[in-house]
């Protein structure tokens, strides 16, 4: 009898010892918990030193398509037979596009393009008439690098 009281005893131990908690929190965790965890994951990743390769070569991919972008609104832009909302709205994008208002004055002065704001048209200066631009192979010269703390710069030239 004594065996038996100190094998059931034991069994009782055991049970006690890899029984769940009885408690009102559970394991399980909530949702909140989970987009917590994913928004300091997210902080974390952009909290680095430095970017990812991965990432630097995603910005050049984007660099690229606005390039193309460019080149839709302003042939919307140019397009004097196109309605003025129209090409308004395409003005608009182009300067979504730019860093600064300063910018866009020397891009225009780079392609020999001139801006009449109080007509809405933007037309060759070489000529005075319309254009339409077409911008090809566009190419990496110079891979994003790092210029400073939160600074990364890059080079892409097209024809």
């Amino acid at each position: 009898m004594k065996r038996f009281s100190k094998i059931l005893s034991f069994l009782m131990l055991l049970f006690l010892l890899t029984a769940e908690t009885c408690s009102d929190s559970s394991t399980e965790v909530t949702r909140e918990e989970k987009q917590s965890e994913m928004f300091q994951n997210i902080e974390d990743e952009f909290l680095n030193d430095e970017l990812t390769l991965e990432l630097l070569r995603a910005f050049e991919k984007r660099a690229i398509q606005k390039l193309g972008d460019l080149d839709d609104y302003l042939n919307i832009y140019a397009q004097p037979n196109f309605d003025k909302e129209f090409r308004i709205q395409a003005v608009q994008m182009v300067r979504e596009l730019f860093y600064s208002e300063s910018d866009i004055p020397n891009f225009y002065k780079e392609l020999e393009l001139v801006e009449d704001t109080a007509a809405r048209i933007l037309y060759s200066s070489k000529n005075g008439g319309t254009f339409k631009t077409e911008i090809n192979s566009i190419k990496v010269t110079r891979n994003f690098q790092k210029q400073s703390v939160s600074n990364y710069a890059g080079e892409l030239r097209f024809t």
